[in-house]
């Protein structure tokens, strides 16, 4: 069964964030790409990853004749590989494991999903990206592995009813929704300019028209006298005591603010909606659980990373990458 609470995860599996700079480098040799606490990633392993994200994503894999791009690539991938091999580690360490059932399981739950629920399909479509059985496996592995390793961080988590209500009252503003009204505007700089858009716009003329035509409101031609959701005392008081007891497609008389005359029209209303802390008791629980889940799961990360020893060989460490948003004057 997948965890309760689950964030979000990246497209690739493994854990998130950048490897600390105090990792060492330049140590290794030969073949090797990365060391993760004496466990060796090949740089064949780094080539046949790149080559596996190829096949699925063709022309957007950079090529070795692309210089600092395939670099910063080739780098980002060792960097993906050595997050993969510490969640390995951690998922021995604790006992995780993933049958051949499972596996395809998932294959049968993605077929589901896209393939009308034909498996065969599915991996022939996998195989005509030139991907083996072996490397699909190895991917759906992967998932797999990491989900029941999130699953083992927040197995425990339990949101009481009392942490619940009071992040309920921390977070009332979120659930107490006041009504709010949808409203455009023209505002010109004479009484006469506003009482002509009055009249015109009670005729029938289209507001937004007028408004592009009257307004010398200086965003008039990018939001069209729009002021969005309107609250009870968020605009000028004139304005706001007229607003509050229109009725949607009135068109008002000319206001007076400061130096300038206003024209309102009322274009939807939204009523109030102000939910009980029962009506969002258990998506508060799943919301709360989820940011517990999050702080443990980074929690987690930053020892794994702290406890472990990583290497990287020079040309392969994700800490020199090129900056490519940079120029040469």
């Amino acid at each position: 069964m997948r965890a309760k609470f689950i964030v979000a995860l990246l497209v690739t599996v493994g854990f998130g964030g950048a490897i600390p700079s105090l990792l060492g480098c330049g140590g290794l040799e030969g073949n090797a790409a990365a060391s993760v606490n004496g466990t060796v990633i090949s740089k064949d392993n780094v080539a046949s990853r790149i080559e596996e994200l190829r096949k699925v994503y063709g022309a957007m894999i950079p090529t070795a004749d692309q210089g600092d791009v395939f670099d910063n690539f080739r780098k980002e991938t060792t960097d993906q590989l050595v997050r993969e091999e510490l969640e390995l580690q951690q998922t021995k360490a604790k006992k995780i494991s993933v049958s051949d059932a499972e596996i395809q399981t998932r294959f049968q739950d993605m077929a589901d999903e896209s393939f009308l629920g034909d498996v065969s399909r599915l991996k022939q479509d996998y195989a005509a990206k030139g991907l083996t059985e072996e490397e699909m496996n190895g991917d759906v592995r992967r998932a797999i592995l990491h989900e029941k390793l999130m699953e083992s961080i927040g197995k425990d988590i339990q949101v009481t009813d009392q942490e619940a209500e009071d992040y309920y009252d921390r977070n009332r503003s979120q659930y107490d929704q006041p009504e709010r009204r949808q409203v455009r505007q023209i505002f010109t700089a004479s009484q006469s300019a506003a009482m002509a858009a009055t009249r015109r716009a009670r005729a029938g003329e289209s507001f937004v028209t007028l408004v592009d035509e009257l307004s010398v409101d200086p965003q008039a031609s990018e939001k069209k006298g729009a002021l969005g959701l309107v609250t009870k005392g968020q605009l000028a008081p004139a304005l706001d005591q007229v607003l509050w007891s229109m009725q949607i497609g009135e068109v008002t008389d000319p206001i007076k603010v400061g130096e300038q005359w206003y024209v309102l029209t009322l274009e939807n209303t939204l009523p109030a909606n102000l939910r009980t802390f029962d009506q969002v008791r258990n998506e508060i629980k799943t919301i709360y659980g989820n940011q517990i889940f999050s702080e443990r799961w980074r929690a987690f990360v930053q020892e794994t990373y702290d406890n472990a020893s990583i290497e990287y060989s020079p040309d392969y460490d994700p800490g020199t990458k090129v900056d490519l948003n940079t120029t040469s004057p």
